[in-house]
C-alpha cells in the first residue's frame, strides 16, 4: 500500500511540474493599427508582460492563413521562452474575427494546453474617425470582403472595456455612441487608466457567454423575458418580398444595429438571417433551411436533442417566423420610434388575401440581386488576372471595390 501511494505522489509531483502555467492573455482590439500598438503598450508598461502583435490577413504572405495560425505562430515559441512572461498584450487586426480568436483558445487547442488563457477584450477607440468610420462604405480584409462597419460592430460587441481617445466634443459623444450598443463594457478615457485597472484585466474570467450576450439589446431573441419594447419584432407571418425590400431601402438612420432571422414568402423553406449596422450595411443572406422542412422522423428526433430550438413552435407554421432585435440611438425615444417603425414593418407581412396566393410568383428584389450579383462574380472569375490588380465583389450590394482604398494604416 505505501509503494501504491508513494507511487501516486511521486505521478502527481511530475504531472504538477510538467503542468503548463498560465499565462493571460489580453486581445488588444482597434481599427488602426497604431492605435492597438499604443494602447497595448501603455497596459504592458503599467502592469508589466509581453506586447504581442498579430499579422493583418491583408498583409499576410499565405492568403489562408486563419487568425488561428497567425496567433499560434505568435504565441506558441513563447511558450517554451523563459523568463515566463504572466501576461500577453495580444494586438490583433480589425479583420480578425473576434469569435475565431476566441476558438483560438479553445480547451482542445494547442494554446490552451500550453496554458494560455483569454481574460479581457479591450478596443482602442480613436473618437475622431468612429462615427466616419460607422456611415463608411470601405471593406477591409482578404480580397476586401468585409465591411469596416461590420468589423467595427463585432469589435463593440466584443469588449470588455472601450479605451477612448480624441477631443472632449468626441469622446462625449463617441461615449453616448458606444453605450447604446454595448450596455456591458466599461467605457473610459486612456488618461484614466491605471496599473491597477491593468492588473485587473489581466485577472478577470473571460465568458464567450458573457460577452455575446454582451449587447443587451440582441438578448430579446434568445429570451424573451429580457425583450424591452421597441428591440424585438417578432411575427408568425411572412414578408412579401418587395414591400419588404423597399422598407429596407429607407431604414430609418437611427437604428444603430438589427439582427434576426427573417420569413420571406417567396423564398418560404429558406431561413434569411438579417444584419445592419449603421445606414451602410444590410445583409439578407440564406442561412439554411426551417426545422418544419425536416421529415417528421428527422422532426422528432431533433425535438429531443434541441428542445430549446422548438419554444416558439407554431401548429401551422412550425419554427418560420421573423424575429427581429434593433439598437436605437439613445438620443431618440426608442418607445415612439419603434413603435412607428414597427407598423412599416407589419405593412410589410402578406395580407389575409396574399396568405392565399401563390407566393412562389411573387416578385423578389432580394432574389435578383443576388443572381446579379453572382452573374457580376462569374465574369470576374473568368476575367484574366492582371498584374497587382486587386478587385472584390460586394459581399452586400454587389458593387466592386478597389483593393488600393485602404487607408494607408489601417
Amino acid at each position: 500500500m505505501a509503494e501504491i501511494i508513494s507511487l501516486a505522489e511521486r505521478l502527481a509531483a511530475k504531472s504538477r511540474r510538467t503542468a503548463p502555467s498560465e499565462r493571460s492573455v489580453v486581445v488588444v482590439q482597434s481599427v488602426r493599427v497604431r492605435e492597438g500598438n499604443s494602447l497595448a503598450r501603455l497596459l504592458a508598461t503599467l502592469s508589466g508582460g509581453a506586447l504581442v502583435t498579430t499579422p493583418s490577413k491583408e498583409t499576410s504572405d499565405c492568403s489562408s492563413c486563419s487568425v488561428r495560425q497567425a496567433i499560434e505562430d505568435r504565441l506558441l515559441p513563447m511558450a517554451q521562452s523563459s523568463p515566463l512572461e504572466s501576461a500577453i498584450w495580444l494586438v490583433t487586426p480589425i479583420d480578425a474575427d473576434p469569435w475565431a480568436i476566441v476558438d483560438a483558445f479553445g480547451a482542445d487547442q494547442p494554446l490552451h494546453q500550453a496554458g494560455f488563457r483569454i481574460r479581457s477584450f479591450v478596443s482602442a477607440i480613436g473618437t475622431d474617425k468612429l462615427l466616419l468610420d460607422w456611415v463608411s462604405t470601405r471593406r477591409i480584409g482578404l480580397d476586401r470582403q468585409v465591411p469596416l462597419v461590420e468589423a467595427i460592430a463585432d469589435q463593440i460587441d466584443f469588449s470588455d472595456a472601450l479605451v477612448l481617445s480624441g477631443t472632449e466634443h468626441e469622446k462625449h459623444a463617441s461615449a453616448e455612441f458606444l453605450r447604446s450598443l454595448n450596455t456591458r463594457a466599461e467605457i473610459l478615457e486612456r488618461s484614466d487608466i491605471t496599473s491597477e485597472w491593468a492588473r485587473q484585466l489581466i485577472s478577470r474570467e473571460f465568458s464567450a457567454e458573457r460577452t455575446a450576450n454582451g449587447a443587451v439589446w440582441r438578448l430579446g431573441l434568445q429570451f424573451s423575458k429580457h425583450a424591452q419594447p421597441g428591440q424585438v419584432f417578432r411575427r408568425n407571418r411572412p414578408f412579401h418580398p418587395e414591400r419588404f425590400y423597399q422598407l429596407v431601402r429607407r431604414w430609418p438612420e437611427e437604428l444603430l444595429r438589427s439582427e434576426g432571422t427573417a420569413w420571406i414568402a417567396s423564398e418560404t423553406d429558406v431561413a434569411f438571417t438579417i444584419t445592419q449596422a449603421g445606414p451602410r450595411l444590410f445583409d439578407c443572406s440564406g442561412d439554411g433551411y426551417w426545422l418544419a422542412t425536416l421529415p417528421a422522423d428527422e422532426l422528432r428526433q431533433a425535438r429531443e436533442d434541441h428542445p430549446e430550438a422548438f419554444e416558439h413552435w407554431n401548429p401551422e407554421t412550425g419554427d418560420r417566423m421573423t424575429e427581429l432585435a434593433f439598437a436605437w440611438d439613445s438620443h431618440v425615444s426608442r418607445r415612439m420610434r419603434s413603435e412607428a417603425f414597427f407598423r412599416e414593418l407589419d405593412r410589410c407581412l402578406l395580407s389575409d388575401f396574399e396568405m392565399h396566393l401563390d407566393w412562389s410568383r411573387f416578385r423578389d428584389p432580394f432574389r435578383e440581386e443576388r443572381e446579379k450579383e453572382w452573374e457580376r462574380s462569374e465574369k470576374r472569375r473568368t476575367r484574366k488576372p492582371h498584374f497587382k490588380s486587386l478587385h472584390s465583389v460586394g459581399h452586400h450590394t454587389g458593387e466592386p471595390t478597389n483593393g488600393n482604398t485602404q487607408e494607408k494604416d489601417l
